[in-house]
């Protein structure tokens, strides 16, 4: 998508514009005060200049993004005390809490709430009552990533998707950003799929997941068997496979939070929250023997330097995807992965080869298979050569 597509000024027939729900807000000054990604993305975004104080310009960026979207405990902590070095550099515990509240246009709860700056961690049972958003995502609890990269796209009606990360934001014409459900659309998910966690989990499920309807493109050409998923996430690539008439039998993922959506959606497989290297294949007790692993194994040393692509420390998920196939020697198996895999599937093929396996290597592409997104992967396919 053309960066001019995506520009504000070019929305002719929009109802609402983008920049007046969102402008960029700067000081006197020409300091941002919030919206700095909307400026990388769009020089020309409506911008807001507002004459403020330090602290009334903390407040507006606090203000802002507590509506906008979801925030880590330790941000919002981080604001209490920015807030208490503004009102008294010298000594910023001297300012009481209803005068922070009061700077911040906040409750004196919130701020006490968020004086504590050691985090803490939920350690909620796993059969902890849901709360519902809407349109079947369920509120569990808070987990976040560290990482935040914006990325807007505005999609007019009828055009096709570009590929969605978990940390990209897709907007209406009329401004309206897309709910989590039509996330979860743009992936193939069916109306019918539970997610569970906060709005961010729900998004970083959503945008790492393998679509399901990729996953039955592959999944509809081998005979329904059983099957353990590896790297399951939130289930995508589970689900594309239960359409084809397969019955996944356990089932892995270290996220817990992927735990509870897969569980919600697949209650009769045995899921295991853990970190997949200190799992042992002989120590796991299945029903029965699966003829089927599959899995979209994080990869990341695309630059050899002389290294065997197995042998890279960065792929050590991708050698304990081989540790499993090889451990339970399955009819077939199926591993999912984005292009950037491209140069080293020589090597991959050959690793799974000497395991014993005649390996087939398809690009798959979102938008020739009947999905609405732009969106490019590798499967490698290894039928067994022996009986």
């Amino acid at each position: 998508m053309q960066q001019s597509e995506t520009r504000v000024a070019e929305l002719k027939n929009s109802k609402l514009e983008l920049g007046e729900i969102y402008p960029v807000i700067k000081d006197q000054h020409g300091n941002i005060i919030d919206g700095i990604h909307r400026k990388k993305v769009d020089p020309t975004w409506k911008e807001v200049v507002v004459h403020a104080t330090p602290i009334q310009a903390l407040k507006i960026r606090v203000h802002a993004n507590l509506v906008r979207r979801d925030i880590r405990d330790v941000e919002k902590q981080s604001w209490v005390m920015q807030a208490r070095k503004l009102l008294n550099p010298s000594n910023p515990m001297q300012p009481s809490q209803e005068e922070v509240a009061k700077a911040l246009g906040l409750s004196q709860q919130w701020v006490s709430k968020y004086e504590d700056t050691s985090p803490q961690r939920s350690n909620e049972p796993q059969d902890r009552q849901l709360t519902p958003y809407s349109e079947g995502m369920y509120y569990l609890s808070e987990k976040f990533q560290d990482s935040r990269k914006d990325s807007f796209f505005i999609i007019r009606d009828g055009e096709t998707y570009p590929t969605l990360h978990r940390r990209c934001w897709f907007f209406h014409e009329d401004g309206r950003e897309f709910s989590l459900r039509e996330y979860a659309n743009v992936q193939g998910f069916p109306s019918s799929y539970v997610f569970v966690g906060s709005k961010e989990d729900i998004k970083n499920q959503i945008g790492n997941a393998v679509p399901p309807p990729m996953a039955f493109y592959i999944a509809k050409n081998i005979a329904p068997t059983k099957a353990i998923a590896l790297f399951a996430g939130a289930g995508g690539i589970s689900e594309g496979f239960r359409q084809a008439g397969h019955k996944i039998i356990w089932a892995t993922d270290i996220d817990e939070m992927c735990y509870y959506t897969y569980h919600e959606n697949f209650p009769d497989t045995p899921f295991v929250i853990a970190d997949i290297r200190k799992l042992e294949p002989s120590k796991i007790r299945l029903t029965d023997n699966p003829n089927l692993v599959f899995a979209g194994p994080p990869c990341q040393g695309f630059s050899s330097a002389g290294l065997r692509f197995k042998d890279d420390p960065r792929n050590e998920l991708y050698k304990e995807f081989l540790r499993f196939v090889e451990y339970y020697d399955p009819k077939t198996f199926v591993m999912e992965n984005v292009l950037g895999i491209n140069q080293f599937i020589p090597q991959v093929v050959e690793d799974m080869e000497n395991l014993g396996y005649k390996v087939q290597v398809r690009l798959i592409k979102g938008e020739e298979i009947g999905m609405r997104q732009k969106r490019h992967r590798w499967f490698f396919i290894g039928a067994r050569n022996k009986n």
